[in-house]
């Protein structure tokens, strides 16, 4: 936002600034005070100039329009992650909730958990071994 204020504020200062350029230069060769060749000369190189600040300001803008593109796409894609979340925890959450309720009823049998030397580590609630 700041690169395109900045910008824009140069547009609307440098645009009435030009045109009282090439206005003066218009009036000073209408009036005789200056040469065909040097008003020539003054408005081709304050052309170039306003044509290089113009380029400036529209690349400047592009870069803000590019940034904020990017913005827009990740506040999109932010959404579809937080489902792909989902759709992944619910599940474990939803079967670990059954788990809790099962050993809260008492329906579960426990078991010794022993590590790979024999030496008992904990409980555990018992698991028929699955498919």
């Amino acid at each position: 936002m700041i690169g395109k204020r900045r910008s824009d504020h140069i547009l609307l200062v440098g645009i009435p600034v030009i045109g009282v350029l090439v206005l003066g230069m218009i009036f000073l060769n209408y009036g005789g005070w200056l040469g065909d060749q040097f008003a020539t000369l003054v408005i081709s190189g304050v052309s170039a100039f306003a044509s290089a600040a113009l380029a400036v300001a529209t690349y400047t803008t592009v870069l803000q329009n590019r940034r904020t593109v990017e913005e827009l796409q990740k506040d999109r894609e932010k959404p579809l992650a937080e489902d792909k979340l989902r759709q992944l925890i619910v599940p474990f959450i939803d079967e670990i909730d059954d788990k809790v309720e099962t050993i809260e009823e008492g329906d579960d049998s426990w078991v010794r958990v022993r590590n790979a030397y024999g030496n008992h580590v904990g409980i555990s609630p018992y698991q028929a071994p699955s498919s």
